[in-house]
């Protein structure tokens, strides 16, 4: 008992390292940044509102207070974890080159986002965690960041996890979760932009405006098993024939 309070003593000191902050403040300074200087023009092109109080709620509180509090408690979960479960590093990602290493870990992250958002919608004590998400019925690209507490901690456990399995260098980290928050913030846009073909790929506010209209269609279900789980590609719902394609006319 005494030998697992130790270890679990260094490996809590080792998650909350300067390593680590260096990781998620980074992150957490980075996607705000990069969100006002992709939805500023996005916002004058379109005419929707770049800053109104549900936007700014939905940095404050889901963003802001959700991330921080996030970290805290994720990186006090995965200690825990370790101190059982002796995670085994793949060291391949982390001699290769940084051109290689972002669009790799990118499909990682993002198979990961669509796994766990399916998962949501299929177990009933998952998609306790998840439905505020959908409480929300006029999208803008704050909303990707409306969720509970629980499920941004979970985010931060797998995002940790895959930064110790694959060995992930702090820029590949940083410029794959940037990029990555900005294009899910983008498919909750609110507009019924489609990307055409590429939208087989990158998910568009189309794509996902489709799965949101699902869970107001199926609200009368307890759980509602519907499908474009992606987070910010496509590409997953159409390799595992889980998109709602035709469902909904343009």
């Amino acid at each position: 008992m005494e030998l697992f309070f130790l270890e679990f003593l260094e490996n809590l000191v080792s998650v909350y390292s300067f390593g680590n902050i260096k990781y998620f403040g980074s992150l957490y300074v980075s996607v705000p940044v990069a969100l006002f200087f992709v939805f500023f023009p996005l916002s004058y092109i379109t005419g929707k509102r770049l800053m109104s109080e549900d936007i700014a709620n939905d940095f404050v509180i889901y963003w802001f207070r959700n991330t921080f509090l996030g970290f805290i408690v994720g990186m006090f979960v995965y200690a825990f974890l370790a101190t059982f479960i002796p995670f085994e590093k793949a060291n391949f990602l982390g001699q290769v080159p940084l051109f290689v290493q972002i669009p790799v870990y990118y499909l990682i992250i993002e198979f990961l986002a669509y796994a766990w958002h399916m998962s949501l919608h299929h177990f009933n004590f998952l998609w306790g965690i998840h439905k505020k998400h959908h409480e929300n019925y006029q999208l803008n690209y704050a909303n990707s960041h409306r969720d509970s507490f629980l499920n941004m901690t979970m985010f931060i456990i797998f995002v940790k996890l895959s930064v110790e399995t694959f060995d992930i260098q702090f820029l590949t980290f940083l410029i794959t979760l940037t990029i990555h928050e900005v294009l899910s913030a983008l498919s909750h846009f609110g507009t019924e932009w489609d990307f055409g073909r590429w939208g087989y790929f990158f998910l568009s506010p189309r794509f996902h405006n489709d799965h949101h209209r699902a869970v107001l269609e199926a609200k009368k279900e307890e759980l509602p098993m519907i499908g474009n789980f992606g987070a910010s590609l496509s590409f997953f719902d159409y390799l595992f024939r889980t998109t709602l394609k035709g469902r909904f006319k343009p």
